[in-house]
């Protein structure tokens, strides 16, 4: 229920006892632990050596979103692709070669809509100002990733894109309704869905018209009530990371997992720091054993479903 990041080119010994818990499920990459191909090929055998059947994480969207750079084909950002099959052809690409890598979790695609010109953080990370053309590309990138043995991702749920703050520094608040998301943020989610996403992102964003006390990634309304049992997605519930500012500068690591888990959370990430880590870990285990077995099942059949390509 827990991925963690660590520093360095190798396994560091503290990652290796905190994947040793039966609750840790994988680990994430990002460019601290890229040296160059061959040694993330390495990384990534030496995580599977030690445990068998995690889940290795990556963010490599293409354009500025990538961690691995040098010898990695680069597809570009979303904004400039043209149409499905150029998002196919993209998932592909990006899947075969994470898979090589020994990588099997994406995450991606981007399913936030452009629709603020301001926003810091989405921009050229999204297909499109058009949320049927993020909702038709998404689900193609998605496609050509499964079609390679890799898990997708769409993110950041119920939408990002209309913020003006960075989630890395502070929390955003939307002020829109659920007509309004119906109407835009949700149709790629939606399609998402229909698709069959293996896993969606939260977004760590208010939404006080929604939820006047909790940040969507910590809201049973909106994770629970609306993604859930509105839209009927029965994958894996992924959080951002847990130590972005947005939900970090007021919630700790037991208070994030402990609501997490009721709004619906499967899977935490906790980047960076192996103490926050730790005590994430702890508030897993004081999960109720049900609880706890309902997310490590749902976590259990991505990793079966993906064990090999298609």
């Amino acid at each position: 229920m827990l991925i963690i990041g660590f520093d360095g080119f190798s396994l560091p010994d503290s990652a290796k006892r905190l994947i040793d818990d039966p609750l840790v499920s994988g680990a994430i990459l990002f460019q601290r632990n890229v040296l160059n191909l061959e040694q993330v090929a390495a990384l990534t055998a030496e995580i599977e050596a030690h445990r068998h059947g995690l889940l290795i994480c990556i963010d490599q969207e293409g354009g500025a979103v990538r961690r691995l750079r040098d010898g990695f084909t680069d597809v570009g950002p979303m904004r400039d692709i043209q149409d499905a099959a150029g998002a196919y052809q993209a998932g592909q690409v990006l899947g075969s070669g994470l898979r090589k890598l020994g990588i099997n979790v994406n995450f991606a695609p981007v399913l936030d809509v452009d629709s603020n010109p301001l926003n810091p953080v989405i921009g050229s990370r999204s297909f499109s100002t058009d949320p049927k053309v993020v909702a038709e590309l998404g689900v193609a990138l998605h496609l050509g990733l499964q079609s390679e043995g890799v898990i997708s991702c769409g993110k950041h749920f119920p939408g990002h894109g209309d913020t003006d703050l960075d989630s890395h520094l502070t929390l955003p608040i939307l002020n829109i309704d659920r007509q309004r998301l119906e109407h835009l943020e949700l149709i790629p989610f939606y399609a998402a869905v229909q698709a069959q996403f293996p896993m969606i992102m939260t977004a760590h964003i208010s939404l006080p018209l929604l939820d006047p006390q909790w940040p969507a990634t910590l809201s049973p309304r909106i994770l629970h009530d609306i993604l859930r049992v509105d839209m009927g997605f029965d994958g894996v519930i992924v959080s951002d990371d847990l130590e972005m500012a947005a939900v970090a500068a007021t919630y700790s690591p037991e208070t994030m997992v402990t609501q997490g888990a009721a709004a619906g959370i499967d899977l935490f990430l906790m980047c960076h720091d192996t103490n926050k880590q730790q005590q994430a870990i702890h508030a897993l285990h004081a999960l109720p054993e049900t609880r706890q077995q309902l997310s490590m099942d749902r976590i259990d059949s991505l990793v079966s479903d993906f064990s090999t390509p298609t």
